[in-house]
């Protein structure tokens, strides 16, 4: 068991004039929304910034962020982080956290830095068997080992941040756990965890993430259905009115659906009963950022005791399975009332008739009968320190079920003259291998218990068409109640992996390479991954692919005409933009004929892993 950790106390803040707003979650986005603040002037304009990553194979990843700077044209610097912020990246895999409300200074933005420090650092990573190893030494990809660590994103041309007086912008930056890290577990229990950062940047805001900010309330504006809270981020404590982080101004609407001390309503209702609630209540809002206008639009808002680090213990995880009323929760974070945290690999909780149960952005009622094998969960209760193993009472709590992923291999279609069910081949469920689960009282009797290889899934009136036999998809809803299997899974969303999902890649040569490059032409760029270092992957979807291994090799390929793509040449002291594959191709063919080396080449994009092809929309490569 990890040791319990304070993670809502602060380190000494940074002073800073500047209000901000920015977010952290997995991915790193600077936008405008609507907020309070006495410090806008006619020189400065406002930003929002937030925070994430891509999934990974890590449990936790918490590390302190100790800076984050904004760079202006002139080369002067803006700290846009008003505290050191303790973060676990692992848990903003499907959402982007507001982090800050701020305004800054008006210009053209060209670069930003995030600096982390992994002093002292809780990073635990699943080993082949799917148990939870803590990382033994953190490195650099020179084997130094790490204590702090700064990673900048260049922002090229079109992708500059220009923030205007009284205009809202916003710049995404996306920090890529699968991409940027490499765990080798030559030693079976002392993995080492090598770190190359990678950031990636955007101008627009995550269309594909919901977007969290969480902090006590500020005032309601019943007549307006709209709210004003406090930002405090991630595990800061809720119940301090400090307003470093900024405020914001959320908007609701009809659909929006309220959880208020364990009671559901929503639209208006919502707003009424937020309007009872006693100023600094802690509050958790999930929602969208919207552009025009920009605003921060509400799909969920959670108050008072039903807001993880109230009243009881809460704990989020998988449920691996069920005996009775006996849940076993895998990979579960804890939140204490009052302010600690721990992480556990594995935690038992005791549910009972009189728990109360409910459903992620639902109004349904639901009961216990409804908890079953693979359903992804936050858990309200009391904690018992004193068994073996930790262990939660939610007899007098609450279960909130919460959106669940999986990802597999289509292996049966839909076939309504016979009742069958769209079936996949899985190959994980939120991210964990399937040989964790135990799906034993799943189905209405034991021959019909949940097959991994082929798990039935209800998709209603979803559209089918695009996911034939052995196309890999994501399907995001909720698992069916216990014993009620088959439909194993009710989906609420299908994504074809794909052409769903953004790619990103990186790859490193040690020592640098003059044949990186098997083909340069104005049709692929290939790679000849030959003497490649410890990088050399892929990270797309819930997926991290050794480039390595492929039968079809990889080549980079040119986006359709009306995609913005930028490439970037670098090389010690010079940059070479290209805003076309052709140029691009053209310039590197010069190059490794002159002789240059490559050393690394990072890219975002699609990828296809039928033909091996990567459709690049940035690419940087560097060398010497």
């Amino acid at each position: 068991m990890k040791r319990i950790k304070d993670l809502f106390s602060f380190k000494p803040p940074r002073m800073s004039w500047l209000p901000l707003l920015l977010v952290i979650g997995s991915l790193f986005v600077v936008s405008g929304c609507q907020h309070n603040s006495d410090e806008n002037s006619e020189d400065n304009g406002e930003v929002t910034i937030e925070l994430t990553d891509a999934e990974g194979d890590f449990s936790t990843y918490t590390v302190d962020v100790l800076s984050l700077t904004l760079t202006r044209k002139d080369n002067s610097t803006v700290e846009v982080l008003p505290e050191n912020t303790r973060v676990d990246f692992a848990q903003y895999v499907e959402m982007t956290e507001l982090l800050t409300s701020a305004t800054v200074p008006a210009g053209t933005y060209i670069a930003a830095s995030l600096t982390l420090d992994y002093s002292d650092a809780d990073i635990f990573v699943e080993n082949a068997q799917g148990d939870n190893i803590q990382v033994a030494s953190i490195v650099d990809e020179d084997n130094n080992p790490i204590t702090t660590l700064e990673t900048k994103v260049t922002l090229d041309d079109r992708k500059q941040l220009k923030i205007f007086p009284g205009v809202p912008a916003h710049l995404s930056l996306d920090f890529d756990l699968k991409t940027s890290n490499s765990v080798s577990f030559d030693t079976p229990d002392e993995p080492v965890l090598t770190v190359s950062p990678i950031l990636n940047a955007s101008l627009e805001p995550d269309t594909e993430k919901s977007h969290r900010v969480r902090g006590p309330l500020k005032k309601v504006d019943v007549e307006n259905d709209q709210f004003d809270l406090i930002i405090r981020p991630f595990n800061h404590r809720l119940d301090n009115s400090r307003g470093r982080f900024g405020n914001l101004r959320v908007n609701t609407g009809d659909d929006t659906v309220f959880e208020i001390n364990g009671e559901t309503s929503t639209g208006h209702d919502g707003i009424l009963a937020m309007n009872e609630l006693d100023k600094l209540t802690g509050i958790i809002v999930v929602g969208d950022i919207t552009l025009k206008p920009r605003r921060f639009q509400a799909t969920e808002v959670y108050a008072g005791s039903s807001v993880p680090g109230g009243d009881m213990d809460a704990v989020k995880g998988t449920v691996l399975s069920r005996n009775g009323n006996t849940l076993i929760v895998k990979g579960a974070t804890l939140i204490r009332k009052g302010g600690s945290a721990i992480f556990n690999d594995e935690v038992s909780i005791t549910l009972d008739n009189t728990t109360v149960v409910k459903r992620q952005n639902d109004t349904g009622e639901y009961s216990i009968d409804d908890i079953s094998v693979g359903q992804r969960l936050t858990v309200f209760g009391t904690l018992d320190e004193n068994t073996a193993d930790l262990s939660l009472d939610a007899s007098n709590g609450m279960v909130r079920m919460l959106m669940t992923s999986i990802s597999g291999t289509v292996v049966g279609e839909k076939d309504e003259s016979t009742s069958q069910f769209f079936a996949l081949d899985l190959n994980n469920i939120n991210g964990r291998k399937l040989e964790l689960f135990d799906f034993t009282g799943t189905g209405t009797d034991a021959a019909n218990d949940a097959d991994p290889g082929f798990y039935e899934i209800e998709t209603s009136t979803l559209d089918l068409t695009e996911f034939p036999l052995d196309a890999s998809i994501n399907v995001r809803g909720f698992v069916n109640s216990f014993g009620q299997a088959p439909a194993d899974f009710i989906a609420k969303s299908i994504n074809n992996i794909h052409r769903t999902f953004r790619a990103v890649m990186h790859t490193d040569w040690k020592p640098a390479s003059n044949t990186a490059f098997s083909e340069i032409s104005n049709e692929k760029i290939m790679l000849d991954f030959s003497g490649s270092g410890r990088f050399h992957h892929l990270g797309r979807g819930q997926r991290r692919i050794d480039l390595t291994q492929l039968s079809t090799g990889f080549a980079f390929v040119p986006a359709t005409d009306d995609v913005d793509v930028l490439y970037v040449i670098q090389k010690p002291g010079s940059r070479r933009v290209h805003t076309t594959f052709e140029n691009l191709s053209d310039d590197l063919n010069d190059l490794i004929a002159a002789g240059d080396e490559v050393r690394r080449v990072q890219a975002t994009g699609t990828f296809d892993l039928t033909t091996g092809e990567f459709t690049a929309k940035t690419m940087k490569i560097k060398m010497q």
